[in-house]
């Protein structure tokens, strides 16, 4: 089992860490891990760290559907 926790204060409409990812970034990582390394997604669990942005686009709401959505691509 891999185990992902996901900082997402790293997004750039985080008002804290003031770093530049996207959601899609977040995606982007997960399907590099099961795809490019292929480690089977039925056996990656995903944790929330971080994220202090409610924006439905950029913030961190957008950023949880994208990561858990690559896993089920």
């Amino acid at each position: 089992v891999l185990l992902i926790c996901a900082g997402f204060d790293a997004l750039s409409a985080d008002p804290l860490a003031g770093m530049t990812l996207s959601p899609a970034d977040f995606a982007k990582a997960v399907r590099l891990i099961v795809d490019d390394f292929g480690f089977p997604s039925e056996r990656i669990a995903l944790g929330l760290e971080g994220g202090y942005s409610l924006d439905e686009v950029e913030g961190m709401p957008a950023a949880v559907v994208a990561t858990c959505g690559a896993l089920l691509e």
